[in-house]
């Protein structure tokens, strides 16, 4: 495919002009919520008149409700068709951070559709549409998601051998990378593809340090009193919340609505209108439940499997710093790529889909 077209397929797939299930322009809804104070805009975001404005159509057209083993429903969003079965290639599986849902992978969805490619982006238990645990042991989660794929693919009677390349954002990393050193001999991992990932090792929530891990049980059974905190002293902040601030880079731009400018900000809206939904309990059971990651294991099981690692941070990211991508990549044994995208915060999906959407094309989709 020439290089104009993979432009023309890029553009299509960053572009969230018709995404609005409301059908209504980027630039009203933009001027309609940013013009809401600070402390009205939870409730004004999150009143069921405007759930269209932040309901994404792309996702909306591809998204299903999947039963768990333990009738917990998950949502996920995927192009399989069950008329069309054998045209299945590449598998793209998306994994979303802490509090994450699928629709941050909106531009990396799009542009493996338009490239023919097939995707599966789950909201992990707990965040997003999906349901939450009683509890959430990392390793537990990591079962889960593998007895859910595997239904999924069996459902639509796709290859148990077939090609799959792992995508994590943030705490999706980990999890990915757990799922890599468990299913690998399984599965046939082609890539390994990093979004900001945490450090390799997060000591705050090792299982040998007390204090956190009795604090963390403490609001686990309490979690109304960090919901009081989130609501009252960082959401009551609208887009100047942390939520916002940290995860996307601040821009300057000579023209406020030029389209790009416009669908980024947009974007940040769709971030805050997640964002205020994200239960406090879950957040709680991940960081309890978290799980260190065996990097012995992780390294022999690259040599054995010849996966590609590929690690993208965000030059201005404040949650998962650049330290945090060159501790990881310095913990692989083998040679990886680090990519650095600069003006470009936590959520690179959303804050920097034209470079990500560059790298997959030229990095990933070129070697399959």
């Amino acid at each position: 495919m020439s290089e104009v077209n993979n432009d023309a397929l890029i553009n299509k797939a960053c572009s969230v002009e018709d995404e609005p299930l409301s059908h209504n322009k980027l630039l009203d809804i933009v001027h309609k919520f940013e013009s809401v104070q600070d402390k009205q805009l939870v409730s004004q975001i999150l009143d069921a008149d405007n759930s269209d404005d932040f309901t994404l159509q792309f996702i909306k057209q591809h998204e299903e409700f999947i039963d768990s083993d333990e009738n917990k429903r998950v949502r996920v969003c995927h192009n399989f068709s069950r008329s069309n079965i054998n045209d299945v290639k590449d598998l793209y599986i998306c994994l979303p951070g802490l509090g994450g849902s699928l629709d941050q992978f909106l531009p990396l969805m799009k542009l493996c559709d338009l490239f023919g490619k097939s995707f599966l982006a789950i909201d992990v238990f707990g965040f997003g549409k999906s349901d939450e645990l009683d509890q959430y042991p990392m390793s537990d989660i990591v079962k889960k998601l593998h007895t859910l794929i595997m239904n999924i693919l069996t459902e639509y009677n796709i290859k148990k051998s077939q090609t799959i390349h792992l995508v994590g954002h943030s705490m999706g990393c980990y999890l990915s990378l757990h799922l890599f050193t468990k299913f690998n001999k399984e599965w046939s991992i082609s890539h390994l593809i990093l979004l900001a990932p945490p450090a390799p090792t997060v000591t705050n929530l090792g299982k040998d340090n007390r204090l956190a891990q009795w604090t963390l049980k403490t609001l686990y059974r309490v979690p109304w009193l960090v919901t009081f905190y989130r609501e009252w002293f960082d959401q009551s902040k609208g887009l100047n919340s942390s939520g916002i601030q940290n995860f996307f880079h601040q821009r300057e731009s000579k023209n406020d609505d030029d389209i790009e400018n416009v669908s980024l900000r947009y974007l940040k809206l769709v971030q805050y209108y997640n964002n205020v939904q994200i239960k406090s309990k879950s957040l709680l059971g991940y960081l309890l439940g978290w799980d260190p990651l065996d990097w012995n294991q992780i390294n022999k099981s690259i040599k054995e499997s010849h996966t590609e690692v590929i690690i993208i941070s965000g030059e201005f990211d404040k949650v998962t710093d650049a330290k945090c991508a060159n501790d990881v990549k310095n913990s692989f044994e083998e040679e990886v790529e680090l990519i650095t995208i600069p003006n470009c915060a936590h959520t690179i999906t959303f804050d920097a889909s034209r470079e990500v959407c560059n790298i997959f094309v030229n990095k990933v989709f070129s070697q399959d």
